[in-house]
């Protein structure tokens, strides 16, 4: 949503790396604008503020946290950390852009501040998202300022990377990492707020309370257990929703002989950790999505968001294995 605004936005997937990336000495690029999440794996963003903000270079950086607490003592805890302002999670982009064009100067008139994309030119006109209980379209929407597309992509990655949650808190739990369960839980109630999902919101926000509070497991296992309920029957539903869609009618007629190019020149870009197999698995989602089995072409899909082309090249193979059709010479010749 930044990027379609006219903003340059670079992720870092932790405080830890946020500080390095922002530290990197000379050749470091310079950043107009920090928005910086609270609960992080390896260092956290009040640990990270105060680091920052003990570099003089970075006394008058911005630095706006990002939080779904919107009590007032949580914006204390962070303006004392040295943060600048606070925005609640889910995100209300009129609110963000709001706080962005009040935080971001021009630098050296040269920088022009992002600005909320209005109007039918930033809604896409392609299909509409799926009509699911549970999940409150037109709340997922407003999020990303009526981008459809934009939409539709959160709820494959949502379906893709939350489906395990409570899986990994239970295993957390069960070696005593509460920190570890806690933010699992803090990521599932803001992804899910995100896209409308309300309900596992809400009990998402239940476990990570209980969590937080060192609830005995007979308190927390109950709370797990309807989460867990809640978001399979939601992942089910979206992905035989979003595999229905119109990308999967477009790609059936896609058959074996025609998917076996895309595939082998999808493995070499995997094969020689090439970026451009992002590119290339994203113009020929819709030819992939709807032919390769849908549990592999996630967590390829995934994988190759996370830039962990390894993983996706395992994938990808299982993918294809179970795809291939009888008598065809594909996996043969070695190119899966």
């Amino acid at each position: 949503m930044l990027k379609s605004a006219g903003a340059r936005v670079t992720v870092a997937n932790n405080g830890r790396e946020a500080v390095e990336r922002l530290r990197g000495g000379a050749t470091a690029e310079p950043f107009d604008l920090v928005l910086m999440d609270l609960q992080m794996p390896e260092m956290d963003g009040y640990e990270a503020t105060r680091q920052i903000r003990a570099d003089a270079r970075f006394d008058r950086l911005p630095i706006i946290a990002m939080t779904a607490y919107a009590m007032v003592e949580e914006r204390q805890h962070c303006l004392d950390a040295g943060m600048n302002d606070h925005v609640a999670k889910p995100i209300d982009p009129e609110a963000l852009f709001h706080t962005l064009l009040h935080w971001l100067k021009p630098r050296s008139g040269t920088v022009t501040p992002p600005r909320q994309p209005a109007g039918a030119a930033w809604r896409d006109v392609g299909p509409a998202p799926p009509n699911l209980a549970g999940l409150d379209t037109a709340s997922g929407l407003r999020r990303v300022a009526g981008n459809r597309k934009l939409y539709r992509d959160l709820l494959d990655q949502y379906a893709a990377g939350q489906a395990d949650t409570p899986a990994r808190i239970r295993a957390a739990l069960a070696v005593g990492d509460r920190a570890t369960a806690e933010r699992l839980a803090h990521t599932l109630k803001g992804v899910s707020g995100n896209i409308g999902a309300t309900a596992i919101q809400r009990q998402a926000a239940d476990l990570e309370q209980a969590v937080r509070q060192q609830a005995a497991m007979p308190i927390i296992e109950p709370l797990l257990a309807q989460t867990g309920e809640t978001l399979a029957t939601l992942i089910a539903d979206l992905r035989a929703a979003l595999r229905a869609g119109p990308a999967a009618v477009a790609a059936a007629a896609v058959d074996w002989v025609e998917l076996a190019p895309i595939l082998a020149r999808l493995e070499q870009l995997l094969g020689d950790d090439d970026a451009e197999a992002a590119d290339y698995l994203a113009t020929h989602r819709a030819a992939l999505v709807g032919t390769l089995p849908i549990e592999p072409f996630l967590a390829m899909e995934k994988a190759v968001g996370d830039y962990d082309f390894e993983e996706a090249l395992k994938q990808l193979r299982v993918a294809a294995r179970i795809k291939q059709k009888p008598g065809s010479s594909l996996l043969e010749a070695g190119r899966l």
